[in-house]
């Protein structure tokens, strides 16, 4: 498992910025339990995109500032904002390294932060 580390590099972030900073967002689905959302990302290429999900190190350069993950068919992750007291967990369905992911999850907020 991946786990977050204190010294993380968080250098450079001009082509991350440029690229996920006016993506073509299009919702697709709705359900009770899903969200389905397709995002363009033009600058990037698929691998390196995905590469932004699935690593650790740049993973937590956009989104949570902890997270553990198995970049793997049933692989588990779980991402975390401790000051909001937010966790995401969940585990890989599908697994395809640069190509394709799926996953179930779910998630848990506490609402007086």
């Amino acid at each position: 498992m991946q786990r977050n580390t204190p010294n993380a590099n968080r250098g450079p972030r001009r082509l991350l910025d440029t690229a996920i900073s006016r993506p073509k967002l299009e919702l697709v689905e709705t359900a009770k339990d899903r969200i389905t959302i397709v995002a363009d990302f033009p600058h990037l290429s698929p691998a390196l995109l995905f590469d932004y999900w699935t690593s650790i190190d740049l993973l937590k350069k956009w989104w949570p500032p902890t997270a553990e993950l198995q970049p793997e068919a049933g692989g588990t992750y779980h991402f975390s904002w401790p000051k909001q007291d937010w966790h995401l967990r969940g585990k890989f369905t599908m697994f395809d390294r640069g190509k394709t992911s799926a996953s179930r999850g779910s998630g848990t907020m506490n609402p007086s932060t």
